[in-house]
C-alpha cells in the first residue's frame, strides 16, 4: 500500500498545485474515517462476505486461511493500513512538506523541534481520550455495542480535527503572505518516479537523508515489536509463577 501510494502521489504531483495535492490526499483519510464509524463498523455484518469466505475456505483449503480472513473482515483491514498511512502520508509527506515550503532553514532550527514536541504532547491527549470513551462501555446496558458507541465518538473526533487541518491549511495559504522564500527557491522540474529515483540514488546529500530515515524506521519498529512483545506476555509469566 505504501508503494502504490508513492507511486499514485508521485503522478499526482506532476498534474496537481500543492494545494490541490494536499486536498485530494488527506480528504480522502477523512472520509473514510468518518464512514467507518458510522456505515462500515455498524452494518459489517452486510459488508463483510462471510458465507462467501466460508465457501472459499472449504473450496480451497486451510493454507489459504490468511487472505481470506482478510475478505472476511475487509472493512478491518482496511481500517488498520489506512491508520497506518496516515502517519506515513499526513504527517510525513503533507505536514513536514508544507512544513519544508513555509519554513527557512534558520527558522527549521527554531521550530522543528517545537513540531516534535506538539505531536509528542498530543499522544497524550489522545491516550486520555480513548481511555475516556473506552471506559464508557462498562457503563452502557446489556446489548449495547459499546464499542460501535465508543467508535462513532473518536472517528467524530478524527473528522472534526481533520477538518481543522484543512481550514488552517487553506487559512495559512490566502492570508500568510510569503513572497520573499517563494521568489528564493528555483522552479524545480516535474519528475517521473524513476527519474525521482535516480536523482534520490545520484545525489550524496538525500541518499544520506534517506538512509538515515530507513535506519530511524527499522530501529524504532525493532524497539517498539520488541518493547510491546515484552510487556504482553508480562502478565502470562506473573500468572505462570503465582500459579
Amino acid at each position: 500500500m505504501a508503494i502504490g501510494f508513492m507511486l499514485l502521489y508521485t503522478k499526482l504531483a506532476n498534474v496537481l498545485s500543492k494545494e490541490a495535492l494536499f486536498y485530494t490526499v488527506i480528504l480522502p483519510f477523512i472520509a473514510f474515517f468518518g464512514a467507518f464509524g458510522f456505515v462500515l463498523y455498524p452494518l459489517s455484518n452486510v459488508f463483510h462476505p462471510t458465507a462467501f469466505a466460508d465457501k472459499l475456505l472449504n473450496t480451497l483449503g486451510s493454507r489459504f486461511l490468511g487472505p481470506i480472513a482478510i475478505l472476511r473482515i475487509w472493512s478491518f483491514c482496511l481500517f488498520y493500513v489506512m491508520a497506518e498511512l496516515w502517519g506515513s502520508v499526513v504527517v510525513s509527506v503533507l505536514f513536514w512538506g508544507f512544513a519544508n515550503q513555509i519554513t527557512t532553514v534558520d527558522e527549521a532550527k527554531k521550530f522543528y523541534p517545537l513540531f516534535g514536541l506538539g505531536a509528542n504532547v498530543a499522544l497524550i491527549f489522545s491516550g486520555h481520550t480513548v481511555k475516556y470513551f473506552s471506559s464508557l462501555r462498562s457503563s452502557l446496558g446489556p446489548g449495547v455495542d459499546g464499542w460501535a458507541i465508543s467508535l462513532k465518538a473518536m472517528m467524530s473526533i478524527v473528522v472534526l480535527m481533520g477538518g481543522a487541518i484543512c481550514f488552517f491549511y487553506w487559512w495559512v495559504n490566502r492570508n500568510v503572505s510569503l513572497p520573499t522564500r517563494s521568489q528564493k527557491k528555483k522552479v524545480k522540474p516535474n519528475m517521473t518516479t524513476m527519474e525521482s529515483l535516480k536523482f534520490l540514488v545520484s545525489s550524496k546529500y538525500i541518499r544520506n537523508l534517506a538512509t538515515l530515515v530507513v535506519a530511524y524506521g527499522i530501529s524504532i519498529n525493532l524497539v517498539e515489536v520488541t518493547w510491546k512483545s515484552k510487556l504482553k506476555a508480562q502478565p502470562q509469566r506473573i500468572l505462570v509463577i503465582h500459579g
